[in-house]
């Protein structure tokens, strides 16, 4: 039987998503679209906003709704979704520029 998402935080917990969004993150200031997008000074926080959002996303504690209010950057993650779904994990397939990506 296929794992459900919600049964993710399961098998991967807390380090699992953790890993995940690190790994990320420390991708993003090399990325030639993204890169742009993230100042320096937000990764760590962009980082754990990322990681609580996916534990929440998978089936773990609601966590994530707590940083909402920290969460300024919010057609940031929604164009981020955006790639992931139309270009798989293309990512620099993404973008152009500010003025053509609505930032």
């Amino acid at each position: 039987m296929p794992l459900q998402e919600h049964e993710v935080y399961l098998r991967i917990g807390d380090a699992g998503f953790a890993k995940l969004a690190a790994e990320f993150y420390r991708r993003i200031p090399t990325d030639t679209v993204l890169g742009a997008r993230y100042p320096v000074e937000d990764l760590k926080g962009a980082e754990e906003r990322l990681r609580s959002f996916l534990i929440y996303r998978f089936g773990g504690p609601a966590d994530y709704y707590g940083l909402m209010d920290t969460f300024p950057r919010q057609k940031r993650f929604h164009y981020v979704r955006s790639c992931i779904r139309h270009n798989g994990l293309g990512l620099p397939l993404c973008g152009g520029n500010r003025a053509d990506s609505g930032f």
